[in-house]
């Protein structure tokens, strides 16, 4: 009998040493000190959905450098490293139907060029009309399955050109990158670069960060696009800190 109480002593005191370091356990767990897997979190009821985005940098809502257009300010904005940046970017096409009204500017001394470009895209095949400054149509373009027909107006004298699909590219014509896909294809050393993701009023989007010193001049380029849509909403260039370009969608619509 004496032996049977000894037994079931040690067997308490072992439970009680098991109660007390799960306690201690739990409570590293509650306030962060000690992660526990998340099925046992989610047994105990300490799991936090939030925790997924733990490893994403926060970037404080009120800065500057995380503005759409200027004027539309986003509500988050998380870094993310180039790994995940080029998985994101990589599983993004631009859809094959919406509409997009963008302007875009050159500034170089005293002198400056402003266009806006009426952009739309049907079953994958783009059309573009393309005004200058004065609110003129500078261009036409328009892509079928198998050509292009570009009108140019030359003194609102119109010169029209058709010619063979093939490569063409209607950024080209435009003058700005439209898609996802035509910046990644355009040569962008992305390893070179920062990543910042963030909602604005047309979803998800990634906005892409260059910083290059040659000399003296420090040019900043910045490119910010639509998960959501798989096109470019806004980019600019700065030379130190005078804006030497910009582009910016003024209306995307499915």
């Amino acid at each position: 009998m004496k032996n049977h109480r000894e037994i079931a002593g040690v067997f308490a005191n072992i439970l009680i040493v098991v109660a007390i370091l799960l306690f201690i356990v739990l409570g590293l767990n509650k306030i962060g000190v000690y992660d526990l897997p998340d099925a046992v979190e989610k047994l105990v009821g300490t799991y936090n959905e939030d925790t997924e985005t733990s490893d994403k940098s926060h970037i404080d809502n009120d800065s500057p450098d995380f503005t759409f257009d200027g004027t539309k300010t986003v509500s988050e904005a998380y870094e993310l490293d180039y790994s995940n940046a080029l998985e994101l970017l990589e599983g993004v096409s631009a859809v094959d139907d919406y509409s997009q009204t963008v302007t875009y500017s050159s500034f170089y001394d005293t002198a400056s060029l402003t266009k806006s470009v009426s952009l739309s895209r049907k079953g994958g095949l783009y059309s573009a009309y393309i005004y200058g400054a004065d609110n003129k149509i500078v261009k036409e373009i328009s892509e079928a399955i198998s050509n292009v027909t570009i009108i140019s107006y030359l003194e609102n004298e119109p010169v029209e050109a058709t010619f063979e699909r093939g490569s063409f590219d209607i950024s080209d014509e435009c003058g700005f990158v439209i898609s996802v896909e035509g910046f990644l294809d355009s040569g962008f050393k992305l390893d070179e670069a920062t990543f910042s993701v963030f909602e604005n009023e047309y979803g998800t989007a990634l906005k892409v960060t260059f910083v290059n010193t040659v000399d003296t001049v420090t040019f900043t380029e910045s490119y910010t696009l639509s998960l959501d849509f798989g096109v470019v909403l806004s980019a600019d260039c700065y030379e130190n800190e005078t804006l030497v370009y910009s582009m910016v969608t003024d209306e995307l619509s499915r």
